[in-house]
């Protein structure tokens, strides 16, 4: 039954769980933006030095800095919040490089008839490191180990995970000793020799790109309220549905658990139909994905506090329709003209970031961590209107 129990809140006092930890509402505005604010200032210097030496390096680089600002963060959080702010800036740093890192992938390696595979599969990293992080801190911060062994083991990890990359990846599958010729021919298959050298046309084409239409598209504002729900859903799960700390990590990593398989359905599915031409395939993915989703989430206001059945089943139902986004607004870059789907890489995580930004500040400015059913009500109400 949801609720904390004696063991769970003693346990937390012996450890020192930050929960109250004497941040105000603005210290904890800045601390959940400081990761967006990051990834806006360095998504177009990523994604530029991406299209002029490869992927492998810049990514490999990025991984480190995350798993090094990670491991820090547990020295400084309670000692000095702007190191604290520092650290998480960086790590928006590192996570800019996760989109512009998807799409040359994803031109350099995918064959052209599995794009939509390829696409949903690498853009699922937020959902698997939901998956993987939820989890192990309800586990680790309800223990004798506390809350700081959380990022001292996903630091871990994060290191030897971009270390597996920055040895087995290389930017051309022409340079890569396991890639047989025959899966050259199948990876080639269809891309014209200046397909994948997007950077050179960049330079010799300019088109203009709409960005002010971009930017004002319903999916990109879906993608809105889709950060408000992944930043937010931990406090919700546990101040509003009422689930103890130890039952909000594990229910907060269920919805994104079938968000990733959703994904990989999706992705597949859009590859293999055939009945559909490519605009009406991501029509039919991106209404699923955020109409759908969308109607889910709405719902949530009405939910009233110790709801968690309903609570949990809107909120699982709407993060795994946001799975569909994979072979919808996601895949979109990969129908474009090489010059304009260059320019969409570049673009989609600035916008993405700018909206995060902003759903932070609107979050802890309408609820606060302690907030009740009415204050998150008029949160999601007001997001998806």
């Amino acid at each position: 039954m949801p609720g904390t129990s004696r063991l769970d809140e003693e346990t937390l006092k012996l450890n020192q769980t930050m929960y109250d930890t004497g941040f105000t509402r603005s210290d904890k505005t800045l601390i959940y933006s400081s990761v967006a604010v990051g990834s806006l200032f360095a998504v177009l210097p990523i994604s530029f030095l991406i299209s002029k030496i490869g992927c492998r390096k810049v990514f490999f680089t990025c991984g480190l800095l995350s798993s090094v600002a990670t491991c820090l963060i547990p020295f400084v959080a309670a000692e000095n919040l702007t190191l604290f702010l520092v650290l998480r800036f960086l790590q928006g740093v590192a996570f800019a490089s996760g989109m512009p890192t998807a799409g040359s992938v994803t031109s350099s390696w995918s064959p052209i008839l599995q794009h939509g595979l390829f696409i949903s599969t690498l853009t699922v990293f937020p959902v698997v490191g939901c998956i993987i992080a939820m989890p192990i801190s309800g586990v680790l911060c309800t223990s004798s180990l506390g809350w700081k062994a959380v990022y001292f083991i996903l630091s871990a990890f994060s290191f030897v995970m971009f270390t597996i990359w920055g040895i087995l990846y290389t930017n051309d599958p022409e340079e890569h000793s396991l890639v047989s010729k025959s899966e050259l021919r199948l990876i080639s298959s269809g891309k014209s020799s200046e397909g994948t050298n997007c950077d050179k046309l960049m330079e010799e084409e300019s088109e203009s790109i709409p960005y002010r239409k971009i930017l004002l598209t319903p999916s990109i504002a879906g993608v809105c309220a889709g950060a408000l729900v992944h930043v937010f859903s931990p406090i919700y799960i546990k101040n509003i549905l009422g689930y103890s700390v130890h039952e909000t990590g594990f229910a907060s990593a269920i919805p994104v658990m079938l968000q990733f398989v959703v994904k990989i359905f999706s992705g597949l599915s859009s590859d293999m139909i055939s009945c559909l031409s490519e605009t009406a395939k991501l029509r039919l993915f991106n209404t699923i994905a955020m109409w759908l989703s969308g109607a889910f989430l709405l719902s949530l206001a009405f939910v009233d506090r110790g709801e968690g059945f309903y609570g949990m089943l809107l909120m699982t139902s709407a993060l795994m329709l946001q799975g569909f986004n994979g072979p919808g607004f996601n895949k979109v870059r990969s129908s474009l003209k090489c010059s304009q789907s260059c320019s969409i890489l570049v673009c989609y995580p600035c916008f993405t970031t700018i909206f995060t930004f902003r759903a932070c500040h609107f979050a802890i400015f309408m609820v606060p961590f302690d907030a009740g059913f009415t204050d998150f009500g008029k949160s999601y109400l007001l997001e998806k209107v």
